[in-house]
C-alpha cells in the first residue's frame, strides 16, 4: 500500500483527510452535506486503524475489531442519509411516472 496510509504510529494521510472532510461536512450549510459529515466522522477510527495496521504499527486486527465496533455508528449514520434522500427518490420516481403516462397518452 501507498505510504499515505500511514506509518510509525502517526495517522497517515488518508485517515486524516476522511477527518478533515467530516469536520468540514458536519459545519455545511446544506443539511445533506451535515448527514455526510457524521458519516466521515464515523469512519475516521477505522482509518486510522487501517492505516496504523498498514504501516505495520500495529496488528491487523486493530482495523477488524474497531470496524465491528463502529459498524453501528455508520450504520446508523448511512441510515440518516437514506432516510434524507428518500424524500427526493420518491418525487423523482413520481416525477418520471408522470412523464411516462403522459408519453403513453399522448401516443
Amino acid at each position: 500500500m501507498s505510504g499515505e496510509f500511514g506509518s510509525y504510529n502517526v495517522n497517515g494521510y488518508v485517515d486524516w483527510q476522511i477527518e478533515m472532510a467530516g469536520y468540514d461536512c458536519s459545519h455545511g450549510n446544506d443539511e445533506l452535506t451535515r448527514l455526510f459529515g457524521k458519516l466521515f466522522s464515523a469512519l475516521v477510527p477505522i482509518m486510522g486503524d487501517i492505516c496504523r495496521s498498514e504501516a505495520s504499527d500495529s496488528g491487523p486486527e486493530e482495523p477488524i475489531m474497531t470496524a465491528i465496533s463502529q459498524m453501528a455508528v455508520v450504520d446508523a449514520a448511512m441510515d440518516d442519509i437514506k432516510k434524507y434522500l428518500d424524500t427526493y427518490r420518491r418525487v423523482a420516481q413520481q416525477a418520471v411516472r408522470r412523464a411516462q403516462e403522459n408519453n403513453d397518452g399522448g401516443a
